[in-house]
């Protein structure tokens, strides 16, 4: 009987596919693939908020300080978030009953964080940085 020939590379390295792994993740990184939407102002906000999907008419809108999100009611008092979604802003329009549980966080420098918890499958958690007077009279709409 012959002999088959030893080949070198079987049993596989188990560093390699793991390098691979790396070596994708690296690239993605570097072509920009962790960009995070922002929120540069209310009027994106509103117009995000009236697109025919949800079409909210938002009466008053918080802009985060950071751009990462608003926080909307409209004339029935309604609730609406406006969110980053990787590279996309996302609208998504809240009952009472979507609310799990909401906190305020009062800085040092005259702003306070509004943190939100929404319940369901599509769960989320949402922190606004907004002035003192302003997070703490949205707090107060929140059920």
């Amino acid at each position: 009987m012959e002999e088959l020939p030893i080949n070198p590379l079987l049993p596989l390295n188990p560093l390699l596919p793991l390098g691979g792994i790396a070596l994708i993740l690296a690239l993605v990184w570097l072509t920009g693939g962790r960009r995070r939407a922002s929120l540069a102002d209310a009027a994106t906000a509103r117009g995000l908020l009236a697109q025919p999907e949800t079409g909210f008419q938002a009466t008053a809108i918080a802009l985060s300080r950071d751009g990462s999100g608003a926080i909307a009611t409209d004339a029935a008092g309604g609730l609406a978030l406006v969110l980053p979604v990787g590279a996309r802003l996302a609208a998504r329009l809240l009952k009472p009953a979507d609310i799990a549980s909401h906190h305020l966080k009062a800085g040092s420098d005259g702003t306070a964080r509004l943190e939100l918890v929404t319940k369901g499958p599509a769960s989320l958690r949402l922190a606004l940085l907004l002035p003192q007077a302003e997070a703490q009279a949205w707090s107060e709409r929140l059920p």
